[in-house]
């Protein structure tokens, strides 16, 4: 993480971690080192409002799935499973590291979307049923997307 933060401003062939294009534009810029997929939170298109916002959504993301997790842990929600996940600060930027997770394409969504809601999974009925538990548990309520 501090080699990504250290050579962000250099044009990517001279950075010894390259951007790499994971999909998505938010997030910020990703990379991908030794089996960990690190997100730098930055606001390369305007979503946030800005870097400061952009770092703050990669708090509240790592906030939400420690919520998950503390939901889940002696629930009998055993259906769902996460990604390790830390946030590194380091000389005022944020990056966002999780282990780099057996994503293929659409194939291996099954619950949720990957282009902005535009097509919503719901594929597999027991998740379906853990996310509706963990839905009761976080107090949050269904709603049509």
């Amino acid at each position: 993480g501090k080699i990504i933060i250290d050579e962000y401003d250099l044009p990517n062939e001279q950075k010894s971690v390259k951007v790499v294009n994971a999909g998505g534009i938010a997030g910020g810029e990703k990379y991908l080192a030794e089996g960990i997929f690190f997100k730098f939170s930055v606001d390369s298109h305007g979503l946030y409002g800005g870097n400061a916002n952009a770092q703050k959504v990669a708090v509240h993301e790592h906030n939400g799935l420690m919520a998950i997790l503390n939901a889940c842990i002696g629930r009998s929600i055993t259906s769902l499973h996460t990604t390790l996940m830390t946030i590194i600060s380091y000389k005022g930027n944020r990056l966002a590291a999780t282990c780099k997770l057996p994503i293929h394409g659409s194939s291996s969504i099954v619950y949720g979307s990957q282009d902005g809601g535009v097509t919503v999974h719901k594929d597999a009925p027991e998740v379906n049923s853990a996310m509706e538990r963990l839905a009761s548990v976080l107090h949050i309520k269904g709603h049509n997307v």
